[in-house]
């Protein structure tokens, strides 16, 4: 089913549903993502956050509903193929190829955009080589970006958490995705690399959509136009980050009755 894009919606998302045995997961959510927004998806604990991410970006398949990106149903489609049609993403916990280089960590993303075989790389063909130079020039202007150039030659098993969040996030990048979606970005960084992080990510959002899940709720709320809120799966709230911020049923989800407020982190 292909369905044209209503006007800059580029993900859309209807009545997903995905349960693991009795327990449903991600229960009936439904969102629009526009083109060039940052959405915020946040949430307890145990609330399907990576779970919905997991069924968006094909890594499980959902059992009821409809991912639409670009105008085309991707329910269902493997996760190689849905990173072809441009969606890319990090993971919860870091997938890294530990014993490479940072280097070869960040061109493992070129697979996606490539359109080479195995007959070019065998052969050497030029067209191979061009594409070949291309990728790496690339992969180091993104370390540049990312700062982490001065790593490209270190194994990832080496570098800080901080620094393997970034080199994950630039293989990603190398493919030039029009969606990114990031699970919990700024896990393991400190304060200065999470703002450091936060600039990064406005910079890619002007050429890149992008979904995320966060923890640091500052950073959401000073990152994002719109935020989600999950809770048991559903849906709990969706709006500016202020409305967010002060809406009862997401306090009491987080914090408790008691706390009048969402509070950053450390609280």
């Amino acid at each position: 089913m292909n369905n044209p894009p209503v006007n800059n919606i580029i993900l859309s998302v209807r009545n997903l549903t995905k349960s693991f045995y009795a327990l449903k997961a991600v229960d009936n959510v439904s969102f629009d993502l526009s083109e060039g927004e940052i959405l915020g998806i946040i949430g307890p604990n145990g609330s399907g956050k990576t779970t919905l991410f997991n069924c968006i970006s094909g890594v499980i398949k959902a059992e009821t509903g409809q991912i639409i990106f670009e105008g085309n149903d991707i329910s269902g489609k493997s996760m190689d193929i849905i990173a072809k049609m441009g969606i890319r993403r990090t993971f919860q916990t870091i997938r890294l190829f530990r014993d490479m280089s940072v280097a070869e960590n960040i061109y493992s993303g070129f697979y996606t955009k490539s359109n080479q075989n195995l007959f070019h790389a065998l052969t050497h063909s030029g067209l191979y080589g061009t594409d070949e130079k291309l990728a790496w020039e690339s992969v180091k202007k993104l370390a540049q970006f990312f700062l982490i150039d001065g790593y490209l030659t270190y194994k990832a098993d080496d570098l800080a958490y901080g620094l393997q969040r970034k080199v994950e996030i630039a293989r990603a990048m190398l493919s030039e995705p029009k969606l990114l979606i990031l699970d919990e970005p700024a896990a393991g960084m400190n304060d200065s690399e999470k703002t450091e992080l936060s600039e990064m990510i406005r910079v890619i959002a002007k050429n890149t959509t992008v979904l995320m899940i966060e923890h640091d709720l500052d950073m959401v709320m000073d990152l994002c136009k719109r935020i989600i809120v999950l809770n048991h799966g559903m849906i709990l709230a969706e709006g500016l980050p202020e409305e967010i911020q002060n809406n009862k049923e997401v306090i009491t989800a987080y914090m408790g009755p008691d706390d009048y407020r969402i509070y950053g982190p450390g609280a």
